[in-house]
């Protein structure tokens, strides 16, 4: 299935599902590089926030109409890099308020921008431990 299909076949899933205020797909999906075990990354903004169960049948209700596994994000609760990447990389299937969504995307970037000199020490660290491991 290609990015387009999935997020056809998911913007009809989630049409119904008065909590999802918009909804992304990101990830390999977006990028082309779904192999046959990949997952489907979709970023969800709720209107408010969902209990496990109603998770879960999300998650079905998507993963019954792309054929594989879903993995949601709650973007509301999401860190910042991941935040940004998934405004800069990902396609959006549905939007009920726009505006929501620009100040979202708006945030993401400025509170990435603000600690992204922290975000790539903490990854150099990381590297130089991994190496001297």
């Amino acid at each position: 299935m290609d990015p387009q299909e999935i997020v056809n076949q998911l913007r009809k899933a989630l049409s119904a599902e008065s909590n999802v205020i918009y909804a992304i797909l990101f990830g390999s999906a977006v990028e082309g590089r779904l192999r046959e075990d990949s997952d489907v990354d979709v970023a969800v903004r709720f209107s408010t926030r969902p209990d496990p169960l109603e998770l879960g049948r999300l998650s079905s209700l998507m993963e019954s109409v792309v054929g594989r596994p879903v993995h949601i994000v709650d973007i509301g609760r999401a860190p910042p890099p991941l935040r940004y990447e998934i405004f800069r990389t990902g396609v959006v299937i549905l939007v009920r308020d726009e505006t929501l969504m620009a100040e979202d995307k708006a945030r993401a970037i400025m509170e990435y921008l603000d600690f992204k000199p922290y975000y790539e020490r903490m990854a150099r660290g990381m590297m130089r431990a991994m190496m001297d491991a």
